[in-house]
């Protein structure tokens, strides 16, 4: 009697389990289906979204929004470090709505750069720092650029680059806070369809080719990894 009941317990465990098991697969495959009724929704609907930034900063202004090293921000602070540079970048002629390219390690200034950038609606392109002055100069032709803001560790590379382009713009990030100030025109949302930034391929066939990244690839990137990873209050 003891075996037969302890053989129905395990019949019953393993059905619970697999009961478990088809709720679970049944639920992400709910969550894919509608995912991509939504994804084929907005790419037809020419849906906007909000700024992310200022909604956060809105939302959950004290809540820790960046963390390097041994510091963090939060969305009030970072709002704060990012605003202070649009207004700034917001005075260079041709950039506001235009394209800028960035050439800076991965740091918080870059953070608050991209930011900064995309307040203006201005279109990123994002320079490798690992290639040569005549790799980044085709790029920077390519692009039609009007500005490139860089790390002075790429001060070479940077005065090559406006020996080469001296209409263009060449800035130090360290620099671009004593220069002269603009108002701001918020951005309160974002086109799923708008370019945000621009990353080159290798050009392993040719000459590299620049990628229009638009804020719906960034938003659905983004939607993905939270499908995958989860996304919690506190992250």
């Amino acid at each position: 009697m003891r075996s037969k009941k302890n053989a129905n317990l395990i019949l019953t465990s393993s059905q619970d389990s697999l009961d478990v098991c088809k709720r679970s697969l049944m639920a992400k495959t709910v969550k894919l289906l509608l995912l991509t009724h939504w994804h084929k929704e907005f790419l037809t609907m020419g849906v906007n979204i909000p700024n992310w930034l200022l909604q956060r900063a809105r939302l959950t202004p004290d809540r820790t929004a960046l963390i390097f090293k041994e510091q963090s921000w939060t969305f009030r602070e970072m709002l704060y470090q990012i605003m202070a540079r649009a207004e700034r970048l917001s005075a260079i002629p041709g950039l506001a709505g235009g394209r800028a390219a960035i050439l800076m390690r991965n740091h918080p200034e870059t953070v608050w750069m991209i930011h900064a950038l995309q307040q203006l609606q201005t279109e990123t392109v994002c320079l490798n720092n690992r290639l040569t002055a005549e790799e980044l100069s085709f790029q920077l032709e390519d692009s039609l650029a009007v500005a490139v803001i860089y790390d002075e560790e790429f001060d070479l590379a940077a005065k090559e680059l406006h020996s080469r382009h001296p209409d263009v713009h060449i800035i130090p990030a360290t620099e671009l806070l004593s220069m002269e100030k603009k108002a701001v025109d918020l951005t309160y949302e974002f086109s799923l369809d708008t370019v945000c930034s621009i990353m080159y391929t290798s050009g392993t066939t040719g000459k590299p080719k620049g990628v229009l990244q638009t804020y719906g690839n960034h938003w659905w990137s983004a939607i993905g990894s939270s499908l995958n990873l989860g996304l919690d209050t506190e992250d």
